[in-house]
């Protein structure tokens, strides 16, 4: 495919009547694209590229979670324990309420890569595989998102880490590439 940085342009269109409006314009009804699939289209001939990367990349950018985004970890370690209902009963409370006293060891952070060519993997739907992250040669802990960010104009990511070794502003590197701990909103 080649570098197309500069040559193409990302626009996202939202909402509960999306398709109708993208519809209204491209050649072809994207009413059977499905969630995380990709579609040649044009406007007027000219050529687009309809997938899903708003749901992956512009979530991620404004610090928005994805389901599995929080795979194995609990409220605590994404930061969500303000949505803990206490006054409920629900399935696990006393093991959050136990986390609440004892505090955790892992922490779900942000990290930026300025490198445009680094390759890092993240977990995937199907593995806890990622890219560890490596701290004055230990490892801290490892990638579980990488994306481009296309608002933010840099390669950003997410990560967990244990907070025992590594915090944000920390410097840290994943198959060798050079990245910064940060908070998880980069927008």
């Amino acid at each position: 495919m080649g570098d197309r940085h500069g040559t193409a342009s990302m626009y996202s269109v939202l909402g509960p009547r999306s398709k109708d409006l993208v519809n209204l314009v491209a050649d072809e009804s994207v009413d059977e694209l499905r969630f995380f699939s990709v579609m040649d289209n044009a406007v007027d001939g000219m050529f687009i590229w309809h997938n899903d990367v708003k749901c992956f990349t512009l979530s991620a950018e404004v610090g928005f979670l994805l389901m599995n985004d929080m795979r194995a970890l609990n409220p605590f370690e994404v930061g969500n324990e303000g949505s803990i209902c206490w006054d409920k009963e629900f399935v696990g409370k006393a093991a959050l309420e136990k986390i609440r006293e004892t505090g955790v060891r892992r922490q779900l952070v942000g990290f930026t890569v300025d490198d445009p060519s680094a390759i890092i993997v993240g977990q995937s739907m199907l593995s806890y595989q990622g890219t560890h992250l490596i701290k004055d040669g230990e490892d801290v802990g490892k990638a579980t998102k990488y994306t481009m960010g296309f608002t933010c104009g840099k390669n950003i990511g997410y990560a967990v880490i244990d907070k025992n070794k590594a915090q944000i502003g920390d410097h840290v590197t994943l198959n060798g590439w050079d990245a910064v701990l940060c908070e998880r909103k980069f927008i």
